[in-house]
């Protein structure tokens, strides 16, 4: 929430290399801490910069593309690559020291960018600084090798920008008004419910690997492996389907594999195939990981330039407590097999209807300010 608010008051940029900053030095810290205290605290810190972070870089990159590209920002993620990576390093660094410092060093080697890296000039002109606008058009068209703008294409630019901010609630419009506006409160609420279903069924399922027959090492691999085929095909249905039929087909689809896990493990008792529980699981968690890449752009679309970071932070915040849930309904399973599915299809289903409530945003411009 911290890094969310600090992003739509401070920029983009500011927010992005802060937060990596804060996650990379204290994760390091956590490594060589000598004692549970300063483990403990160190992590916490780390997990406030990770999770400032996690709700600032879609935003960072969409905020530069046009609404042909913008799905990318949501679908397209490498983050299915560092899970295998983690399976990878898990195997060579027996060391929990190392396995906890060698992420954390990668995330520091990004500082190294940040003076090649502009700020987004749709938040600048949003907060009526059009010279650093101006510098910010000229540095992205010499790294794109193209003639700088004139000064007076970017105060057109101002101007056009301005006029969408209605005169009633200039110049106070701000992040706040996601909780004043019903429209906005309508989306934030199916959103919150959204990301709240995807992570705690993720994160579920990710807990769950430990009960899965197999290598431990392959099984975070294989997670890997679909995670990099759910999140990229997004792209093609975002585009083709739109954000709401896309969002409410992935969690269909994935509906209908733990239907059927629930079905094939527990009612009709083949307990003894796992190979074929282990198949239907990974075929709904790439429902479950496309959904994820799916929300993540339909959300920062949903909402205007003032409070879009803070939506995302606090849609973050909805996914971080279904992360923490998700060991409880691990548990749960041991206690009561069938539970955790029954659970997990009730979920998916209500939020899939709940998409009726969202607005449509493909092909169309992303809003500066609340209507």
């Amino acid at each position: 929430m911290v890094g969310s608010k600090f992003a739509d008051g401070f920029g983009r940029k500011t927010a992005f290399y802060t937060n990596v900053a804060i996650f990379g030095i204290f994760g390091i810290v956590s490594a060589v801490a000598n004692n549970i205290y300063l483990f403990g605290a160190s992590r916490l810190l780390a997990g406030i910069g990770l999770g400032g972070f996690y709700c600032v870089y879609y935003i960072f990159l969409m905020e530069f593309l046009t609404p042909k590209w913008r799905t990318i920002a949501g679908c397209v993620s490498i983050w299915s690559v560092g899970i295998m990576t983690l399976a990878l390093l898990a195997y060579l660094l027996k060391s929990w020291r190392y396995l906890t410092c060698a992420p954390s060093i990668a995330a520091l080697s990004v500082l190294c960018f940040y003076p090649f890296v502009p700020e987004t000039p749709r938040w600048l002109l949003c907060k009526e600084r059009t010279a650093d606008a101006e510098k910010c058009f000229r540095q992205i068209a010499k790294m794109n090798g193209k003639p700088p703008l004139d000064a007076s294409v970017v105060e057109s630019l101002q101007k056009s920008v301005l006029l969408e901010r209605k005169t009633d609630n200039a110049p106070s419009a701000c992040s706040w008004e996601i909780f004043t506006n019903p429209d906005l409160r309508i989306k934030i609420l199916v959103f919150v419910f959204g990301w709240f279903t995807v992570s705690f069924i993720y994160y579920s399922m990710s807990f769950n690997t430990k009960n899965i027959s197999g290598d431990p090492y392959l099984n975070v691999l294989y997670m890997g492996l679909v995670d990099l085929a759910a999140w990229p095909s997004g792209v093609i249905f975002n585009n083709w389907l739109g954000r709401k039929k896309s969002f409410a087909g992935y969690l269909i689809f994935a509906s209908v594999f733990l239907i059927a896990k629930v079905t094939i493990t527990q009612i009709l008792g083949f307990e003894g195939h796992q190979e074929i529980d282990v198949v239907i699981s990974y075929i709904a968690r790439f429902g479950i990981g496309g959904t994820w890449g799916v929300v993540t752009c339909f959300t920062a679309e949903s909402f205007p330039t003032t409070c879009r970071t803070t939506a995302m932070g606090i849609c973050g915040l909805a996914a971080y407590i279904g992360g923490m849930m998700a060991p409880e309904v691990v548990y749960l399973g041991t206690l009561l097999p069938s539970a955790p599915g029954f659970i997990f299809t009730g979920l998916t289903i209500a939020t899939a209807c709940s998409a009726y409530f969202l607005t449509e945003t493909n092909k169309k411009p992303l809003e500066n300010f609340a209507s």
